[in-house]
């Protein structure tokens, strides 16, 4: 077998997963390597049972087939390996969330940050999922507590990153403006909330109000 590798496997994969990408080839093609991968994914996890990297991989690639409920198969049987690596569970809640099953994606987004409520990272999953799932009450009580217990830095981190991927949307400054505010750092708070009258001219005048106000 060509593909009794995880070297080969994971090349398999990965090539695949760029075939069905491609607008300009066949999905009577793309079919047929999906079919060749899922088959050979199945095989070597039949004899790697404990690979918990290849069932990860696994997992992520049969997502970007559709197959949800295959995938997230493939992801229970990781975890169940190694229940403590909080990194595992994220494609998990996504996948979660893409099929509707929004509570459950937040609980689970809930139990992953448990795990280490010290890992930022999993702390923004955890409130990006409370916004997704439609819980403002707790979506504000984690910024509170984040603000209240000297980690405004993860609240900043959150809005710069709302701010790159929605860099037309005033109020994207406004929310990064008053994280730094809250953080601390007044002049910084001051330099966005400059940006923001510069770039959206009509706000400027709620701009210099929140300026005054520091």
């Amino acid at each position: 077998n060509s593909f009794g590798t995880q070297e080969t496997l994971t090349q398999l994969i990965e090539f695949t997963a760029k075939v069905i990408r491609f607008e300009d080839v066949s999905p009577e093609l793309k079919q047929k390597f999906v079919n060749l991968t899922a088959s050979e994914i199945q095989k070597y996890i039949e004899k790697n049972p404990q690979d918990s990297r290849t069932l990860l991989l696994s997992g992520a690639f049969i997502a970007q087939t559709g197959n949800f409920d295959t995938s997230l198969k493939f992801f229970e049987s990781a975890i169940a390996i190694s229940p403590k690596k909080q990194f595992m569970y994220q494609t998990v809640i996504e996948i979660l969330f893409q099929k509707g099953n929004k509570a459950e994606a937040l609980a689970l987004a809930k139990q992953t940050y448990e795990i280490n409520i010290e890992n930022d990272l999993i702390w923004g999953t955890y409130v990006k999922s409370s916004l997704r799932a439609g819980d403002e009450k707790l979506y504000k009580s984690l910024i509170e507590e984040a603000f209240n217990s000297g980690k405004g830095y993860r609240v900043i981190d959150l809005s710069k990153n709302n701010l790159e991927k929605n860099p037309e949307d005033s109020q994207a400054y406004a929310s990064l403006a008053v994280a730094y505010y809250r953080s601390g750092d007044s002049e910084k708070a001051i330099e966005i909330l400059d940006e923001l009258s510069k770039k959206f001219p009509q706000a400027k005048k709620q701009s210099d109000f929140i300026v005054e106000k520091i």
